[in-house]
């Protein structure tokens, strides 16, 4: 405040950048020297004019106003006067004030006789913006200005009484104007006077509402701060960071959201959320979507999503309401991020987790098998000698013979079934020596194109890398033959035979799942343009017995027995197949160590 030696008694304080000044000797207020009703007052600037208000009190206010309004009639006055009829002079007046912004008044009724009039005011700015108020300022400062008139045009000093007030809801301000009372007057001077206690009053309230105005601005430039901490922290998250209102309207998303779904914000904002998600999807997450906006809260969930692009990702989303300062809901919020990784992780290992499963499976049988063949074995070994024995001791014409004959027949047959059993479960004694897959393959092919027949084409690509292996050859041979009489029963009508080899490295997951050390292996692969195979069937072709064959047109054992061979050998077998799109054979078989210098 300015010190009384200056001779300027106005307390002044800038509120928004407008100027707001107290005259401490009338009492009077006044922003930026122009009337209140001309300025548009914004958040801040009301605020400060309720604190005034309520540090003053609202008729003290309304007094300084309507004696400021009276006091400020005398340079009009001389324009107004110039009208003949009072009405033409209030709508100059009128007039004066829409340019104002002051609103649309309206001349309720006039009597000259009881030195009355009573008129409206709508559309006020005020009456817009400030209907928390206890009243309209700048309407009372005008209704001053027109009790001034009144006092004037009736010769006596005249007074508004406001009847209805917009600030307190109703649709307009309502004044009647007629000869005031001895007590307003007193009350009027009272308060347009310069004394201590109005002086003190005045600057009381200043300087609070300068400490509070000043308590805002720090507490409004820490909102700030902290708003721009958070847009920053939300924009370098990697997960995208959405919220929508009650209406389902996107309100916030962070820069990530556009990296997941491929669509811009300014799209999102015009799309529904449900136009990135998987049609597979789309039924359960809308359902899950209309419970977050009853309130409910929910754990992670995941779902399938389709990018502007196409491209297709597993999303893990968490959500919740979004709840303001007093606990209300006022939409949902939540944060997404890709777990497409990780499931093509979980979908491997769970279908590595089935090989070994499946390796286990046959293993057993293996075992199983073998016990059994061993057993029988020993006893066709008998069958067979005594049987050979009998076929020696008889003549030609021997009524026996013929059945002497069948009986020796039939337990060959079974000797070499059991063979395959003990060839499955590993319990054939074996002479490994060095083997060249080229040179097996090369030195067959003649027998593999008849076992074939005319009807396959066979062709072969052998690599040129070392291709040996350490295994007994005249098994090897049982491999490869069983492998291409497999497929030819695939091809009924004929078709096409590839076979190749080729070197590959497994790693120490595959080696860990297959059951064997990591490392290089000579690769045969065995493909044909047959059938295929269901899943079903794939996942039990290694059993003992197993066929899809006819009662009578296979035993079930040959590929049981590739399996067996290729497992005692130190190998691994993968099979690809698909109905329609034939199957491959892949065997992997330890490559021979070359001796060391001696």
């Amino acid at each position: 405040m300015n010190s009384p030696e200056s001779g300027d008694r106005t307390e002044r304080i800038e509120i928004s950048g407008i100027q707001l000044a107290w005259d401490l000797q009338r009492g009077v207020c006044t922003f930026n020297g122009m009337p209140v009703a001309m300025m548009w007052l914004d958040s801040t600037l009301r605020a400060a004019v309720q604190a005034l208000q309520a540090m003053v009190g609202t008729p003290r206010l309304l007094l300084a106003l309507q004696g400021e309004g009276r006091l400020s009639v005398d340079d009009s006055w001389k324009v107004i006067s110039q009208y003949p009829d009072f009405r033409q002079g209030f709508m100059a007046v009128a007039n004066l004030a829409a340019v104002a912004g002051w609103g649309r008044w309206e001349l309720v009724r006039y009597d000259p006789g009881n030195r009355e009039c009573r008129f409206r005011a709508t559309d006020t700015w005020e009456g817009l913006s400030q209907r928390s108020m206890g009243a309209c300022w700048g309407s009372a400062l005008l209704a001053g200005m027109l009790a001034g008139y009144c006092s004037k045009h009736f010769g006596v000093k005249c007074w508004a009484d406001q009847t209805a007030f917009i600030a307190d809801g109703a649709e307009y301000d309502e004044f009647l104007v007629r000869p005031s009372s001895p007590e307003i007057e007193t009350e009027l001077e009272n308060v347009m006077a310069a004394h201590d206690a109005a002086h003190a009053d005045m600057a009381v309230a200043l300087a609070r509402l300068r400490k509070e105005f000043a308590e805002r601005q720090r507490t409004e430039e820490a909102l700030r701060q902290a708003n721009q901490q958070l847009q920053l922290l939300a924009a370098n998250l990697h997960e995208a960071v959405l919220a929508y209102d009650m209406d389902r309207r996107l309100v916030f998303a962070n820069s990530a959201v556009e990296k997941l779904t491929g669509y811009s914000i300014e799209d999102l904002r015009r799309e529904h959320f449900i136009c990135w998600i998987s049609p597979v999807d789309q039924e359960r997450m809308l359902a899950y979507w209309d419970k977050l906006f009853q309130g409910e809260s929910y754990a992670e969930v995941e779902y399938r999503l389709v990018t502007r692009q196409g491209e297709k990702k597993w999303v893990a989303a968490s959500w919740g309401p979004l709840l303001d300062g007093s606990g209300r809901q006022v939409g949902v919020q939540g944060s997404e991020r890709d777990i497409t990784d990780r499931k093509r992780v979980e979908a491997e290992r769970a279908r590595l987790l089935e090989r070994l499963r499946q390796s286990q499976k046959l293993e057993s049988l293996g075992r199983l098998a073998g016990g059994v063949a061993h057993d029988f074995n020993n006893w066709l070994t008998v069958i067979n000698g005594f049987s050979r024995m009998l076929l020696d001791q008889v003549g030609q014409n021997d009524p026996l013979r013929d059945k002497l004959e069948q009986i020796h027949t039939s337990g060959e047959r079974a000797a070499e079934l059991t063979r395959q059993l003990l060839a499955f479960s590993s319990r054939q004694v074996v002479e490994p020596k060095p083997v060249s897959l080229n040179r097996l393959i090369d030195e067959s092919r003649g027998m593999l194109g008849q076992l074939a027949g005319g009807a396959i084409e066979i062709g072969a690509e052998l690599s040129a890398a070392p291709d040996e292996v350490m295994a007994d050859p005249g098994r090897l041979h049982q491999v490869l033959m069983n492998l291409v009489a497999n497929a030819r029963d695939a091809m009924p009508a004929g078709g096409r035979l590839e076979i190749s080899t080729a070197t590959a490295e497994l790693d120490a997951e595959a080696a860990s799942v297959a059951r064997v050390s990591p490392g290089p292996f000579v690769v045969l692969t065995v493909s044909d343009s047959g059938a295929g195979m269901s899943e079903e069937v794939r996942a039990r072709i290694f059993e003992p017995f197993f066929t899809t064959k006819g009662q009578g047109k296979g035993t079930g054992l040959g590929l049981a027995t590739v399996y067996g061979i290729v497992r005692q050998a130190g190998g691994w077998v993968e099979v690809r197949s698909a109905p329609g799109a034939g199957t491959t054979f892949r065997i992997g078989l330890p490559p021979r160590v070359a001796p060391g210098p001696c």
